[in-house]
């Protein structure tokens, strides 16, 4: 797998990625969260997907992209705790949105770099960063339960 990926590659598949996510997991749960946090809800997607093809396609910083990630799931992981989600519903959202974007970002870097043989390796990077969000999100969702 390339050690690095051109920031041009990276935003073509953002572009084709957010097209489809807007029209199929953004509107899933929208109908319980309204105005500014419906807005904080899909800046924070966005910034995830983002993150979700930097990490997969690269190496060279993964680190520091995990731990945006991170902070990204305790922000999120905030807001639903305040919007009173259970943490079951919480996880079966994320879970929904990760899934269906690591079924999207997986062809489209493997395609795009040629990555057929290393295709097992993508798909435990991203699977990776997903449950260091989920985790995030999960340790601050439960400080507010305590709190």
């Amino acid at each position: 797998m390339r050690t690095t990926s051109s920031p041009h590659l990276e935003k073509d598949i953002l572009t084709r990625i957010q097209q489809v996510v807007r029209s199929e997991v953004c509107s899933q749960n929208e109908q319980r969260i309204q105005g500014d946090v419906r807005a904080q809800q899909r800046q924070a997607g966005r910034e995830l997907l983002s993150l979700a093809v930097q990490y997969a396609a690269r190496r060279d910083d993964a680190d520091a992209i995990l731990a945006r990630a991170r902070s990204n799931g305790q922000q999120t992981g905030r807001r639903l705790a305040q919007l009173d989600y259970a943490l079951p519903e919480m996880i079966e959202a994320y879970f929904s949105y990760a899934g269906r974007i690591e079924q999207l970002i997986l062809p489209e870097l493997t395609q795009a770099n040629g990555l057929d043989a290393d295709q097992h390796r993508v798909a435990q990077r991203l699977r990776h960063f997903f449950q260091q969000v989920l985790l995030a999100m999960a340790e601050t969702f439960e400080c507010k339960e305590k709190g």
